[in-house]
């Protein structure tokens, strides 16, 4: 835990963490994701109107809303899972955040257990035939 008291590992890691947790992508990618859900949406809107004002074949009707309903579907879950993946990155950035600055407040060598700082760094401990500590990260 030393070693993380050093500020040439601590500014490494922030930097590290500026590509890491960056979001930009995802967010440009979500905004297309929902784009193609509202003109999905619309195209079905305008599908349907046809449908109610003029005689169409009702079998190539559906299966042309089938289409767009298959269509709108996928823009929808391509659109959950970025919103997810983006959340996912910013609690981890939380996360990373909190313990480099729990580390940033250890001002020299730690010499006896830190509480705080085991708290931050620890997430929960398995206690059974062995014992296995699992970190905030995951690991």
């Amino acid at each position: 835990m030393n070693k993380l008291l050093s500020t040439d590992f601590i500014k490494h890691y922030k930097r590290l963490s500026d590509g890491v947790f960056c979001t930009k992508l995802l967010e440009v990618e979500l905004q297309k994701a929902e784009t193609e859900t509202s003109v999905v949406e619309e195209l079905i809107k305008r599908h349907v109107h046809s449908n109610m004002h003029s005689a169409l074949d009702q079998s190539e009707y559906r299966e042309q809303y089938n289409a767009l309903a298959d269509r709108h579907e996928e823009a929808k879950i391509r659109f959950d899972e970025l919103r997810s993946q983006i959340e996912s990155k910013k609690s981890r950035e939380l996360l990373f955040n909190e313990f480099i600055s729990a580390v940033e407040r250890c001002k020299s060598p730690l010499a006896e257990f830190d509480e705080r700082l085991w708290g931050v760094v620890v997430d929960y401990i398995e206690v059974g035939e062995t014992m296995r500590i699992v970190f905030k990260n995951g690991i």
